[in-house]
């Protein structure tokens, strides 16, 4: 269809043409908000020191049943060469549930070291996760978050030490966490 066709189109049925025009202009506008309240969604900093800095790299084959995670080997070789960052930290698990003995149910993640420095928090009360605590035979800690201190022991500021029972996993708590009540509990990497 040439322009000259199209002019004699709109001609003959100027308000098709109208209509046409407005629901093209509608759907524009849709599109643009939407895609404007995703990206503003997407792309926000993330509530740490530079939030903006933060950069996630995952590895997600879900569909052949595969998800490759940060584990030591591939943390070491990205930490000996760094260039452009500051540090590197990997989570797995964020938001499984798992019950202790009291039945209590308890969103668990595991962190490698220094998770708590690369995303720029320290411990409100005790000590991050350190290296030490990723090796094998290790006592395996956890950090509660600021929410779990209060909830489940009462705000004790003596809750470094105490053990959480998950049956088959103790966790020792060594840290408590400023207030986040999106995360409960942090733990190392196993």
């Amino acid at each position: 269809m040439n322009i000259r066709s199209l002019y004699r189109s709109v001609q003959r049925a100027p308000m098709a043409a109208l209509v046409v025009i407005v629901l093209v202009a509608i759907v524009v506008a849709v599109n643009a908000s939407t895609f404007s309240a995703i990206h503003a969604l997407r792309w926000k900093a993330l509530p740490y020191v530079d939030g903006n800095a933060l950069l996630e790299m995952r590895g997600d084959m879900r569909k052949f049943d595969f998800i490759a995670g940060l584990n030591a080997g591939i943390r070491d070789a990205l930490e000996a060469y760094r260039t452009h960052f500051s540090g590197v930290a990997g989570f797995t698990g964020a938001g499984q549930e798992r019950f202790d003995a009291s039945g209590q149910g308890w969103r668990l993640a595991q962190v490698t070291p220094r998770f708590e420095q690369v995303l720029g928090i320290a411990p409100a009360l005790g000590r991050s996760i350190v290296d030490g605590d990723a090796i094998d035979g290790a006592d395996q800690v956890m950090v509660i978050s600021d929410r779990a201190w209060r909830e489940r022991f009462n705000a004790d500021p003596a809750v470094i030490g105490r053990m959480v029972d998950f049956g088959k996993m103790k966790l020792a708590v060594i840290g408590r966490e400023s207030a986040d009540p999106e995360n409960p509990v942090i733990r190392k990497q196993a």
